[in-house]
């Protein structure tokens, strides 16, 4: 009698290892599970934090283009503006020579 409860609590004993060992390896592979699904998001992510950091760097070359070519139309502009003040100094002291002259020839 005692040897077939020491073998019933072998097999008990054989069972709850082999019952443990499963589901050990079932944990297991949950957790590789997670961890390759894990890993494929942080793949994605990286990927779109490239395609967003590409776009960011494209605007702010065209930014930086708009900005030389603003600055250029800007330069062009007080250019234009001095030979325009030159120029209407230019033209005031004509009329004060033409109305010099027409009071010269009173």
């Amino acid at each position: 009698l005692s040897w077939v409860c020491c073998l019933i609590a072998t097999c008990i004993g054989i069972g709850w290892g082999l019952f443990l060992r499963h589901a050990s390896a079932r944990d297991r592979d949950a957790k590789e599970d997670e961890l390759v699904k894990t890993t494929r998001e942080n793949a994605e992510l990286q990927r779109k934090i490239l395609r967003l950091n590409k776009e960011l760097e494209d605007r702010d070359a065209v930014i930086s283009k708009q900005a030389k070519s603003l600055q250029t139309q800007e330069e062009m502009l007080d250019e234009y503006d001095r030979k325009m003040k030159v120029l209407q100094e230019q033209l005031l002291r004509k009329e004060a020579q033409r109305k010099q002259l027409q009071q010269a020839l009173r």
